[in-house]
């Protein structure tokens, strides 16, 4: 069972939701990656008091580098607020499957 509302994955989610609504990030893609990266790391630390791994930084803006819209693919083809909503929920199910599959790095 996976589960996506917990702090560590629910932030960088919502994080990217919010991006990817801003603007279409392929343009500035690695600039919004590491903004993406970075306050997504500060929310978790500094106010759900977490402690994180290199995996808890990495592995979410390898996900927002590869899952944002126009990247690899966009599904649905028109774009907009379908397709934020549909890779939203494809970089929720999948970080926090890596979690689940992989919980010694994190």
């Amino acid at each position: 069972m996976i589960d996506i509302t917990g702090p560590k994955v629910l932030v960088p989610t919502c994080l990217f939701a919010l991006a990817n609504l801003w603007s279409n990030p392929t343009p500035g893609l690695l600039i919004h990656a590491l903004m993406f990266a970075i306050i997504s790391w500060a929310i978790i630390k500094f106010v759900f008091k977490f402690t994180l791994t290199f995996a808890d930084f990495v592995v979410p803006l390898a996900l927002f580098i590869l899952l944002a819209p126009g990247v690899l693919l966009t599904l649905p083809p028109s774009g907009g607020l379908a397709a934020t909503g549909v890779h939203t929920m494809v970089f929720a199910i999948v970080f926090a499957s890596l979690r689940g599959l992989f919980p010694q790095f994190y």
